[in-house]
């Protein structure tokens, strides 16, 4: 919003440019970088999915949990 005032767009693009200054200098190459960040979303990604599509049946079919347990006890009695 007062970006303009401060010079914020400015501001921004000199401390990316600091940035991958001190990481070319420090060993790291921006399209490593990339690619680790790519590949730790996707290893999130494969953890994530199936919890999200058990809480999406948990949400939207409520009695198939709440009958889990009135079968699996009649069975062990």
């Amino acid at each position: 919003m007062f970006g303009f005032l401060f010079g914020g767009d400015r501001k921004l693009s000199l401390i990316r440019e600091l940035l991958e200054q001190r990481m070319r200098r420090s060993g790291y190459n921006d399209l490593e970088y990339r690619l680790e960040v790519k590949r730790a979303l996707r290893d999130a990604g494969i953890v994530l999915c199936p919890m999200f599509l058990v809480l999406l049946i948990v949400i939207f079919f409520p009695e198939i949990v709440l009958a889990l347990p009135k079968l699996l006890i009649a069975k062990f009695i």
